[in-house]
């Protein structure tokens, strides 16, 4: 059959040949390759993205211990926050000779599975003292948030003198215990 054909003819059936020849060698082998070679390449650009995932996992987890923190969901000492709250105002107005007239327990109030408790104490001194309580409350005493000062200037009926009482009122919002 071949000896029939002219080298011209012979020269196309090799070149159409060829090419058949490399098409069926490029679905057999090298599609396969550069599938993967792409595959590869994807895969790089998703580990570059999760190189830094333990960084912004550390940095979300600081976001919400501070979240929590303002919530009041968790207790780092893992204690009674009343009792802990009064041992940390007790140590405080020791020093600061103020006069704690009173801590009832706390309101608690219950909604949307969230658990509100507030306490109230009732502090007298002067007003720079007090003041320095509540600065103490706030930022260094982590029992809750203070919401509200309530000052009063009272005339006392044994002494006869004007006393400044203060009712400071700390909530606490945490998650409903399941």
């Amino acid at each position: 059959m071949l000896k029939n054909l002219t080298y011209k003819k012979k020269n196309i059936l090799l070149a159409i040949t060829a090419v058949a020849f490399t098409f069926i060698m490029y679905l057999a082998a090298i599609s396969h390759t550069v599938a993967i070679a792409a595959q590869c390449a994807e895969h790089e650009k998703e580990l570059v993205k999760i190189s830094g995932a333990p960084e912004k996992l550390m940095v979300i987890k600081v976001e919400m211990a501070k979240i929590d923190k303002v919530l009041g969901n968790k207790n780092p000492l893992g204690e009674n926050l009343q009792n802990r709250l009064l041992e940390e105002i007790v140590t405080y107005c020791q020093k600061k000779k103020i006069e704690l007239r009173e801590f009832p327990e706390p309101l608690i109030y219950t909604k949307d599975g969230n658990v509100i408790e507030t306490s109230i104490v009732t502090v007298e001194a002067d007003f720079i003292k007090i003041l320095g309580l509540v600065y103490a409350l706030e930022q260094s005493i982590d029992a809750g948030k203070v919401i509200s000062v309530d000052y009063k200037a009272v005339k006392n009926k044994k002494t006869r003198k004007m006393e400044l009482l203060a009712d400071i009122f700390i909530q606490n919002i945490k998650k409903e215990a399941s």
